[in-house]
Formats: C-alpha cells, sequence, structure tokens
C-alpha cells in the first residue's frame, strides 16, 4: 500500500507539479487492486488526515466499481460517510456507491452536491428507482428535477413499466403540480414506448393494476397519465412512432376501433420536414394491405395529405391507386371529402 499511499497523495495535493500529479492519476486507474488493497484504501478513506487524500481513496474505489466486485464494501463506505464531515469527501463516496442501492441513502443529504452526484449512481430498476422517484416528487428544485430525469433518459422500456406501475400506486399529492411532475418525467422515454405504456387505449394498465386501488382514485390517476402522455406525444409525434402507429393500424382492426380519434389528432401533428418520410411508409405498407387494411390507412393518409399541401397531389395519387386495388377505399374517400377537412393546429 505505501507505494498506493504515495500515488494518492500525489494526485491529490494541490502542490504536486501538474505533469507529475497526471502521472499518479494514470497509475492509480490501471492499478490491479487487490483485497488488501482495497481495504488500505478504505483505511486511508477513515484516517487521512487531508480530505483531500480520502476523496482520492473514495475515487480510485469508484473508479474500479469496487462496490459492485465487493458488495461488503458499500455497506462500509456508507458508514464513513455518515461520520465524514467534508462534503468533497462524501460526494467521492458517493460516486464510490454508484449502481448500488446503498447510494440512495444519500440522495437526501443536505449538500446539493452530493445528492446530484448520488442521482447519477441510482441504478434505474427495483427499490432505488423507487427512492429515485420518490426524491422526484418531493424535490422543489427544479435542476436536480432536470438531473433526475436525465439520469432516466435512454433507460428502456422496462424502466418506464416501473415508473408506471410506481405511478399508478404510489401515495402522491394530487393537483396540477402532479401532471406538470409527470410530464417532465414521461419526456424522457421514447414516444414508441410511451404509447404503448401508457398513451394507448390499452387495457393492459386495468389489468395489470385493477386490484391495486378501488374505483375512482385509480381511474382518476389512470386518466391523467394517459392524458399527460398524450400531451407529450402530440407536442411532436417522431417519426418512429408514427411508422410504428401505421403498422398497427394496417395490422389490428381494433387498435383503430380503440384508437381512432387519437390518431387523427396525432396524424394532424407531425413534422412538416417528416411528410416525405411518412408518405414513403404510406406506400410501402399499402403494398402489402388489402381490403379493411387499406381502408384504415386511407384514412389517415387523408389526415395526412391535409396536411402536406405541397405534396397532397402525390398523395391523392396513392389513394387513387389504392382504389383500384380496393374499390372501397374509393367510397370512404369520397365520403371524407363530404366532410369539413380539419385545420392543423400549430
Amino acid at each position: 500500500m505505501d507505494n498506493l499511499s504515495d500515488l494518492i497523495r500525489q494526485a491529490s495535493a494541490a502542490e504536486t507539479d501538474g505533469h507529475v500529479r497526471m502521472e499518479a492519476v494514470q497509475a492509480l486507474k490501471s492499478v490491479r487492486l487487490s483485497k488488501w488493497d482495497v481495504q488500505a484504501l478504505c483505511a486511508a478513506l477513515e484516517r487521512e488526515e487531508h480530505p483531500a487524500h480520502r476523496a482520492a481513496a473514495a475515487q480510485v474505489l469508484g473508479y474500479h466499481r469496487i462496490s459492485e466486485a465487493m458488495p461488503e464494501v458499500a455497506g462500509l463506505l456508507l458508514e464513513l460517510a455518515g461520520r465524514e464531515r467534508d462534503p468533497g469527501v462524501i460526494r467521492a463516496v458517493a460516486f464510490a456507491l454508484r449502481h448500488r442501492e446503498e447510494v440512495c441513502a444519500l440522495l437526501d443529504h443536505a449538500r446539493p452536491e452530493v445528492q446530484d452526484e448520488a442521482i447519477l449512481g441510482v441504478p434505474p430498476s427495483g427499490s432505488p428507482l423507487k427512492a429515485l422517484l420518490d426524491h422526484f416528487f418531493r424535490c422543489r428544485d427544479g435542476g436536480r428535477k432536470v438531473r433526475i430525469v436525465a439520469r432516466l433518459r435512454g433507460a428502456g422500456a422496462g424502466t418506464l413499466h416501473e415508473i408506471v406501475e410506481f405511478l399508478l400506486t404510489a401515495d402522491l399529492p394530487e393537483g396540477g403540480g402532479l401532471a406538470a411532475d409527470v410530464e417532465v418525467l414521461l419526456e424522457a422515454f421514447p414516444q414508441e414506448d410511451l404509447f404503448q405504456h401508457v398513451a394507448s387505449e390499452e387495457e393492459e394498465i386495468t389489468r395489470t393494476h385493477r386490484e391495486i386501488w378501488s374505483g375512482i382514485r385509480r381511474r382518476e390517476r389512470k386518466r391523467m397519465l394517459m392524458e399527460v402522455s398524450r400531451k407529450v406525444i402530440l407536442e411532436g409525434p417522431s417519426l418512429s412512432l408514427l411508422n410504428l402507429l401505421l403498422r398497427r393500424l394496417r395490422d389490428e382492426e381494433s387498435f383503430h376501433h380503440r384508437n381512432v380519434r387519437f390518431l387523427r389528432q396525432v396524424f394532424n401533428r407531425f413534422r412538416p420536414a417528416d411528410g416525405p418520410a411518412l408518405l414513403a411508409s404510406f406506400r410501402r405498407l399499402g403494398e402489402q394491405a388489402r381490403g379493411a387494411a387499406l381502408m384504415r390507412l386511407a384514412e389517415i393518409l387523408a389526415v395526412v395529405s391535409r396536411a402536406l399541401p405541397d405534396r397532397r397531389a402525390e398523395a391523392d395519387a396513392l389513394l387513387r391507386s389504392w382504389a383500384q386495388v380496393a374499390p372501397e377505399v374509393g367510397l370512404r374517400m369520397y365520403h371524407l371529402r363530404l366532410q369539413t377537412p380539419s385545420r392543423r393546429t400549430t
């Protein structure tokens, strides 16, 4: 450990020459830590007089992810954090506890820099995710909420499913503030996942959670989640979501019946720059559709064509080609033209 102690001091001492400091940092990153080295680093974290040296010891443990490889170290680190007074050292301990449930204990630390480091290390699943979500809804710091959302961004559909379950079951304050927080949270996830897990008129939420709450309270929370998720989507539907909706529209008649009103809203809000790619998707999917499936695609294509005046002729030509394959498409288009065209809202 003597050499390790020297490297820690060289890497953390303010008076160390810059070149020497960088060499010490690189050496600490490349060293293979033995069990005895880990014990010595924990001892240094507890006993070193200078806080910079204690912080460096914790950072070495964190860089090598020792608390994951040796779970027994996590409890010791948390205990040492409870006795530590220097916020820089506690922040380094939070870094050393990344990806461990124990880091959740530092989410409510008095120092904001410690909280922020803890947020970065919370595993996005299971009880740690619930602790992070609980912190999110209790927190009144807008910047910290943004950092929590950034931590969850890209976490995947499994995490979104757990978040939906939390939102349906957690005891949260009702009101406009809750809906605003949920909106910020749901914006972190891909729209196609958001639609399939929350916004679609499906029975999955009801089937999964019908026994959790009785009656009105459960229905109200579910309604709020659906409304907020649809609001997020309608602010700018992604092309990947639109393509997903078109595939399901072609393949599932019941999907059309359950979601037709929302489908018309979504396809009236797409980004004009996505228009050419969207028309190409209609063309490709239409080649593999017949009868009722073409009818469903044609109904939504009529909505899209009204929002793309520069490509109206291309859309109409596609509709005419479909009518030759399925005459009922032509009849449906005739009925749609009798209706007042909806105006695209901006």
